[in-house]
């Protein structure tokens, strides 16, 4: 294994050998007219996005790829990373983001696993991030040419207090431990949605949902003032020591299929 360095003027590169490491390191040129995309298909280890990178990598039209099962690291202060899989049926392990850029998985492929912990990010339509663990900056989760739904949907706290994430999507699990999520998904479908997180690190805002099978209201209540049409929930565990959940029990656009569990904490 060896590491390939990419800087400002790089003209390629180069061949790249089974689990090389591929680092794009400072310069704010913009890079995809310099990297040959051919090379990369004979098996990366990494790629990794130094901090001191201020230049794009790759464009919304011809995003930088791989064929390979690469895991990819953004650490870019400035500037966009745009990524895509070579075909939609391919995967990437992990995508981690951080620094202050901003990155795009866009045009089709899957992320087993994404995180962000600061910076700018959207999956586009097409794309899918399975297990997505978001600890701050800001995601956004388009819908558009993919109906499937998130399979983990994790926001935690982090440095910054916590991220803020828009979802068009559905959501298996969903927990809501710090930071803001907005979901806004025309109707799909979200199995169990967990609201550990105390009101005063975590927002869960609800504008547009199908339904919901389990919704826990364990730390703060939903804002769901803002839906744009009626919503079933079968189980509703809620605490109503927190502030707003009488009124959120008695949102006339939601109905409860199961009387909903209410407990009381000191």
């Amino acid at each position: 294994m060896s590491d390939l360095i990419v800087g400002d003027a790089a003209a390629s590169i180069g061949s790249p050998s089974s689990d090389d490491n591929l680092y794009f390191e400072g310069g704010n040129t913009p890079i995809i007219t310099n990297v040959d995309q051919s090379a990369l298909a004979n098996g990366l280890a990494t790629i990794i996005a130094m901090a001191a990178r201020t230049g794009d990598i790759g464009t919304a039209a011809a995003p930088l790829y791989t064929e390979c099962s690469v895991k990819l690291i953004c650490k870019m202060m400035a500037g966009t990373f745009y990524f895509r899989c070579k075909d939609t049926t391919d995967a990437t392990p992990l995508i981690q983001i951080g620094g202050a850029g901003n990155f795009q998985f866009v045009t089709g492929g899957t992320a087993t696993r994404f995180e962000i912990m600061s910076a700018s990010a959207q999956i586009a339509g097409g794309c899918l991030a399975t297990n997505v663990r978001a600890s701050g900056g800001n995601l956004y989760i388009v819908n558009t040419g993919s109906s499937t739904a998130q399979t983990v949907l994790h926001l935690m706290a982090g440095p910054s207090g916590g991220a803020s994430v828009l979802t068009e999507r559905g959501i298996t699990t969903g927990t809501v431990e710090a930071g803001t999520l907005r979901i806004d998904n025309d109707g799909t479908a979200i199995t169990t949605l967990n609201l550990t997180g105390s009101a005063q690190v975590a927002k869960t805002i609800i504008e547009d949902s199908g339904t919901i099978t389990t919704l826990n209201v364990y730390g703060h209540v939903p804002d769901m003032t803002r839906l744009s049409r009626p919503i079933t929930i079968t189980n509703t565990n809620i605490n109503m020591s927190l502030p707003g959940s009488f009124d959120f029990l008695a949102n006339p656009m939601i109905t409860f299929t199961n009387a909903a569990t209410k407990y009381i904490t000191q």
